[in-house]
């Protein structure tokens, strides 16, 4: 799945079960980043269905429209007859942080210098190597499968004997530390022929910290500039990497439809050939998805489970590279557990091998041999692990995480990103003509809780929690606000930097202790009850793909006190539809409302960040 999140300092994230990656966030109010809206979609659910109707919106400032990401099919679906929608009360303008009124194809900020960014990566994969989580154990048998499976024995070269790699829809590129180090010791002269390793990779959403930190990392790490790395920003529905030799592809949502069968076709399209094409899942129902698509484009293809899983079951959530869908260009090596094999290769038309990239060795050139990074030297043999542990300790911050994070919002403050305007938009409704905010109830202590389940990163914190400060603490809407958020992955460095962030912005300060206190840990919302609250924030729950959602989305809901709200947001109208069936079978009465950011907007585009809300409002609302 993916998760799409924002580009950041020194964090392991996880791509997450319980999260979409694409796949984070006195005075008057600022103006809108987004466009001005004409009218604004209005649903209600009665009973005899999702409910159409038109509210013509509150006035709002004129500002610079979000540019389109994508285009796909998409058609807002009207219910019974229409009806007159609730009264939207007014209510004295709230103001947000001020990002900036940038537009979103603004210049991104400057980047930490890249000793900084060198300095970053070295801490993770210092960390990843003491402690690994979950996701990097499991990633290392994935490679283990991969090696017995034969995917990199003779692999093609360029003209210049590089090996190319591709790494679509890469997000953070987190596998740097462990896939590098492997492919050198067994590609790179003298173990292998290739004089030197080219890796591209490409996501819809740019990591303005991550990627050049591993680009350096591989600079800093490989002599010679034996091993590159070149991270950019694509549209993967629309645009093809650099053909490659190999390339590797961690968990496509290919399961949720859209443009994703295009993509994965894109993503065949790219690899030379003889050349091998890997495709990683959580779930088998994504494998096979997954290879209905190879198939399709004429491509044999198979499907093996990682052996990090053996013995556990098929319903199992957060099973990181669970499966390995593999489409040789030429047949690897049967394992002994082997898989089934479907239907016969075809050739698969690629563009022009394209010109070699600038520094590209030539073959004659004469090699010298690799010094394989010592934290990561057992990468070439990747230990497979029978069980995954279900003990994680609580993480501390990192030294230097107070600071990373305020540089980090410094810089999302100068170049807001898509999802930063969108929620930014997201959130002024809920405080304004939504009126989700008023009235919420307090506990016995004058507290207001507030949840953020699968919270994958928390990026939101620093939208979020400043704007619950001005809308409640400073109008006397309670005492002080406990938020809670968590996920089913856990986040060790970003968790406890936020919560550090929290602890300085909202500390002691205050005459009742911590204005703001903020925790989050570990949960599988699937089966743990999540704690009581005033106010839900849910943002981007994967409810159209089935599996632990219905359970997870009930789990929300109960968690409700009462006379308090909830506000689940969603990329597509169909999400937003099904997570108001959950509600309808629970007995919740709730609403759909479109972002004003994307008012008068196309109904098919892809990537639209927290394009509709459903509402669910507590009594006095």
């Amino acid at each position: 799945m993916l998760g799409a999140m924002m580009a950041a300092p020194a964090a392991p994230t996880a791509v997450m079960a319980q999260a979409r990656r694409a796949p984070a966030r006195g005075g008057p109010m600022p103006a809108l980043v987004c466009g001005m809206p004409q009218v604004q979609h209005h649903h209600q659910l009665s009973a005899a269905g999702p409910v159409t109707t038109v509210v013509a919106p509150a006035t709002l400032p004129a500002a610079p429209t979000v540019q389109s990401l994508a285009a796909a099919p998409l058609v807002l679906s009207a219910g019974a007859p229409a009806v007159v929608p609730r009264a939207v009360v007014s209510t004295p303008a709230t103001s947000l942080p001020s990002f900036g009124s940038a537009q979103i194809q603004a210049a991104p900020a400057a980047a930490p210098r890249a000793t900084e960014l060198l300095a970053v990566a070295q801490a993770r994969v210092a960390r990843e190597a003491e402690a690994p989580d979950e996701r990097s154990k499991a990633y290392k048998s994935f490679l283990n499968l991969l090696v017995e499976a034969g995917v990199f024995e003779d692999l093609p070269l360029d003209a210049c004997g590089t090996l190319r790699v591709g790494a679509p829809f890469c997000h953070d590129f987190f596998e740097a530390p462990l896939l590098l180090p492997l492919l050198a010791s067994r590609v790179l002269a003298p173990a292998g022929h290739a004089t030197g390793i080219a890796v591209a990779g490409g996501d819809l959403r740019p990591q303005s910290t991550w990627w050049p930190a591993w680009e350096d990392w591989a600079r800093h790490t490989f002599p010679n500039s034996r091993v590159s790395v070149r991270l950019s920003q694509m549209d993967l529905e629309k645009e093809r990497l650099p053909e490659s030799g190999l390339l590797v592809g961690l968990h496509p949502e290919v399961t949720n439809g859209g443009p994703w069968p295009k993509i994965l076709t894109n993503v065949l399209q790219s690899c030379v050939p003889g050349g091998r094409c890997v495709f990683a899942t959580f779930y088998d129902q994504e494998a096979e998805a997954t290879a209905k698509v190879c198939r399709s484009a004429g491509m044999t293809c198979e499907i093996r489970e990682n052996p990090y899983y053996a013995g556990q079951p098929r319903s199992a959530i957060g099973t990181f590279l669970r499966y390995a869908v593999l489409v040789p260009g030429a047949a690897p090596r049967a394992l002994a557990t082997g898989g089934a094999v479907a239907a016969a290769l075809s050739s698969v038309p690629v563009a022009p091998m394209p010109a070699p990239l600038p520094g590209c060795m030539s073959s004659a050139a004469p090699v010298a041999p690799l010094a394989v990074p010592a934290t990561m030297a057992g990468a070439a043999a990747p230990a497979v692990v029978a069980t995954p542990s279900q003990v994680i300790a609580r993480p501390v911050p990192a030294p230097g995480a107070l600071a990373s994070i305020q540089r980090w919002i410094a810089q999302r403050k100068a170049a807001p990103d898509q999802r930063e305007v969108a929620y930014r938009s997201f959130l002024h409704a809920l405080a304004g003509e939504w009126c989700l905010l008023d009235g919420l109830p307090a506990d016995p202590s004058g507290t207001l809780l507030v949840s953020a389940p699968f919270c994958q990163e928390f990026f939101e914190a620093p939208l979020v929690l400043p704007l619950l400060k001005e809308h409640v603490l400073d109008r006397g809407g309670a005492r002080a606000i406990a938020a809670f958020g968590c996920d089913v992955v856990p986040q060790p460095f970003w968790w406890p930097a936020w919560e550090e962030w929290a602890r300085h912005e909202f500390g002691a300060r205050h005459e009742f202790g911590a204005q703001i206190r903020l925790e989050l840990r570990q949960q599988d919302l699937a089966t743990e009850a999540l704690p009581a609250a005033a106010l839900i924030l849910a943002v981007h729950p994967a409810v159209t793909t089935g599996g632990p959602w219905r359970a997870i989305i009930t789990n929300v809901l109960r968690s409700r006190m009462p006379g308090g709200a909830a506000a689940f947001a969603t990329f597509y109208l169909e999400e937003a539809e099904a997570v108001a069936r959950i509600c309808e079978a629970e007995g919740v009465k709730c609403e759909i409302r479109e972002n004003p950011c994307y008012m008068g907007r196309p109904a098919g585009e892809v990537g639209t960040f927290l394009r509709f809300a459903v509402l669910v409002r507590g009594a006095s609302q």
